[in-house]
């Protein structure tokens, strides 16, 4: 498996990124037919974000998806030529405005859009070097080509989530910017339970507890397909409550988070990873976890 992905890295690198999106979404399209379990929480999850027509939309996830998943391959090839052709940059001013001030931050994203290019377009576009942080596969041949692919520049290292604090407080001496996808389920041991479209999912804290603890804000940031390219929409800072205790000002900060992510994803539910099954343990007034969702 390995070897095959670098194979394929290696070819749909050479490629125009418009063919690759055009495999993506060919794929995307061949995928929804063949995968029905996937297809079937693609459009729970359609109708959980309030999508107009779960089906469709949940059909236009699966081209994004896949998109997503061949654009990985243009990681090494994001440059400033590569922005001038495909990125524009919509309120950059949040960005700015943490930089004026020399605050540190952490830089959170959502698997929507093109989710795996925002690192390096926010690299390149805002110059700022950034850290990320992601999970562990249950494939050590997956995590080793991941590992690899995503730490295609010096600018954008890339560590697995366990042991991820030491090396966050390491890196930041050397000005990196700790970065992750938050928006996907967790484990119980490490997530906290928050609201999300309604229901109380396990939600990533890592973040929320490294923000919590350092009093520094979470910076959302998203890479948007449009039909000329993409748009980075870095969006309005998350502030830890100083008001709070440690263990609320944490909860809140992930309320906040999971609020934002809410957001973007209704105005933009067609691009999100549908497919994955987000609710699968959700908790009920009564304390129990239901697994029930997409049964």
């Amino acid at each position: 498996m390995y070897l095959f992905l670098r194979i394929l890295t290696a070819i749909f690198s050479k490629l125009p990124l418009g063919a690759v999106q055009a495999f993506g979404r060919a794929f995307g399209v061949f995928a929804w037919y063949i995968l029905p379990q996937r297809r079937r929480a693609a459009i729970v999850n359609a109708g959980i974000v309030g999508a107009k027509d779960p089906v469709k939309t949940a059909k236009e996830s699966f081209k994004h998806s896949f998109m997503a998943f061949f654009e990985t391959t243009h990681i090494q090839n994001v440059d400033q030529k590569f922005l001038d052709k495909y990125v524009t940059i919509k309120n950059r001013h949040f960005y700015d405005e943490l930089k004026e001030n020399n605050q540190f931050f952490a830089f959170v994203s959502a698997h929507i859009g093109s989710w795996d290019l925002v690192s390096p377009v926010t690299t390149e576009a805002l110059d700022m070097k950034v850290l990320t942080v992601g999970r562990e596969t249950n494939s050590d041949g997956m995590n080793r080509f991941i590992t690899r692919l995503r730490n295609a520049s010096d600018k954008i290292p890339y560590i697995q989530q366990f042991g991820y604090m030491e090396q966050i407080n390491k890196h930041s001496k050397d000005g990196f910017v700790p970065g992750s996808l938050l928006d996907h389920v967790g484990t119980p041991i490490d997530s906290f339970f928050a609201p999300f479209f309604g229901m109380e999912v396990e939600t990533l804290a890592g973040m929320a507890v490294l923000c919590a603890r350092k009093k520094m804000p979470m910076l959302p940031c998203y890479l948007l397909r449009t039909k000329e390219g993409f748009v980075l929409e870095p969006r309005p800072p998350i502030w830890p409550d100083p008001e709070l205790k440690p263990k609320e000002r944490i909860q809140d900060l992930l309320v906040r988070m999971n609020q934002e992510f809410e957001s973007i994803i209704r105005e933009y539910p067609e691009q999100w990873f549908l497919m994955h099954r987000r609710f699968k343990r959700v908790r009920q007034a009564n304390g129990e976890i239901s697994r029930d969702l997409y049964r």
